[in-house]
């Protein structure tokens, strides 16, 4: 008996959690993929001009936004923001997060100019 190979590449990988962790949140909390988008966009931005997905993460639960049920689901709602051009990833950094072992992720960075163009920043 052999093992199937798989030709994945890690990009895709990545989008296919993201993708999976995303769906699995909106079958908990209907919708919750885009309530995230619109909280990233109108309340954590405007706060916030660098961060990481971690500090994005910490600020929902003070405010009390619904938490998905797994925390890689906000990578997508990331991933979109940054395909729109609404932030920009400037470096990677160590997380701050103890039990992820000092594990590198990006650290984030508004485009203010991208945000006044779409009206989303006046």
């Amino acid at each position: 008996m052999t093992q199937a190979t798989f030709d994945f590449t890690g990009d895709q990988l990545k989008r296919a959690g993201m993708a999976l962790a995303q769906e699995h949140a909106d079958a908990v909390t209907p919708g919750w993929s885009e309530l995230a988008y619109k909280f990233l966009i109108n309340k954590f931005l405007p706060l916030h001009k660098r961060f990481m997905a971690e500090d994005v993460r910490s600020y929902a639960a003070q405010v009390d936004f619904t938490l998905p049920p797994h925390a890689r689901a906000w990578g997508g709602v990331i991933a979109k923001a940054a395909k729109e051009y609404l932030i920009i990833k400037t470096s990677i950094r160590p997380v701050k997060n103890p039990k992820a072992h000092c594990a590198n992720a990006a650290l984030w960075e508004r485009n203010d100019e991208r945000l006044i163009e779409l009206n989303i920043f006046n």
